[in-house]
């Protein structure tokens, strides 16, 4: 919409794999799914190459499940260590451990201690149409 969301603090130095700055509490997980227009003002410099990356939010176990049973899930990734990284098909990305004892009314079933029978489980009870999609790894 033409708006300036934010500017970075200035780089001032020669640098690979520089990581910019932004001054107060500008959060870049704002822009996914959004198109946006990044400018460079270099004065005696050259641009070679950059990257844009927005890192996943971190989440807690109530967060977890309310992504698992409400959200467009497209990718879960989940480890024997209780952790899951899921990706929206919207773009968000979220990471978080898994704690059965912060699982609300699934902490009362014994056999969801574990995040991938979670998800299994919350698989089972959505609709078909929003989990066929889902693509589940353990690692």
């Amino acid at each position: 919409d033409g708006n300036k969301l934010a500017q970075s603090m200035p780089l001032e130095k020669t640098a690979t794999e520089a990581k910019l700055k932004w001054p107060g509490k500008f959060k870049s997980a704002v822009l996914i799914g959004k198109t946006i227009h990044i400018e460079f003002q270099l004065r005696n410099a050259k641009l070679y190459s950059f990257q844009f990356q927005i890192k996943p939010s971190v989440i807690g176990t109530p967060e977890i499940i309310r992504i698992l049973e409400k959200e467009l899930v497209e990718t879960i990734s989940t480890t024997h260590g209780q952790t899951i990284h899921i990706q929206l098909k919207d773009g968000r990305e979220y990471h978080g451990k898994y704690i059965h004892d912060h699982a609300g009314k699934y902490s009362k079933d014994d056999k969801l201690w574990d995040i991938l029978n979670l998800v299994m489980h919350i698989r089972k009870n959505r609709p078909p149409e929003e989990v066929n999609g889902w693509r589940i790894a353990c690692e």
